[in-house]
């Protein structure tokens, strides 16, 4: 709670570009990240993956609010690029960003967002799913600061933010 005013809604994330877009809808937020395990299991699928760490996010806030903000909605979120049906993690520095964004580069992928809200002790859960095309790219192009920009978390609600010098998604027919 923020300022004395009751929140909308406890979004479960530390994404700040998540909780821009929500506080544009208006909403009243309280933050209450989530710490989960995000590793993979073993033969996990991506889309299983990333609904199975939405879902834990939200358990795990939801498991520690007790009654102090009951009937206030929880939602957790999390969000991934996959290539070649693997999951394409965040890069671990300005070498490896380079590599994820030449990877993508001149192909489609996917970027699936799965959500879930608690509420009243009911769980929704959804995801989706935007395949992105990549126009081919010149090494020239990609030097390290603008692959950390691109690749740094600027995937939201199933939209792929790219900055105005990278590429541009494609509509998929």
């Amino acid at each position: 709670m923020t300022d004395g005013v009751f929140p909308d809604l406890v979004l479960a994330s530390a994404s700040p570009r998540r909780r821009e877009l929500l506080e544009q809808l208006g909403l009243n937020l309280q933050v209450t990240p989530a710490n989960v395990d995000e590793t993979p299991h073993d033969g996990e699928r991506p889309a299983d993956y990333v609904r199975r760490v939405a879902a834990a996010k939200c358990d795990a806030v939801a498991a520690t609010r007790g009654m102090d903000l009951p009937g206030i909605p929880i939602l957790a979120a999390d969000t991934i690029v996959i290539v070649d049906d693997q999951i394409l993690g965040q890069p671990r520095d300005e070498a490896d960003a380079r590599r994820m964004l030449l990877a993508l580069a001149g192909r489609r992928h996917e970027v699936t967002t799965a959500y879930r809200i608690n509420f009243g002790g009911r769980t929704l859960d959804r995801s989706v799913t935007t395949t992105v095309s990549f126009r081919s790219l010149q090494p020239a192009e990609v030097d390290a600061r603008e692959a950390a920009r691109a690749i740094d978390d600027r995937r939201v609600g199933g939209t792929t933010v790219i900055p105005a010098s990278l590429p541009r998604p494609s509509p998929v027919g």
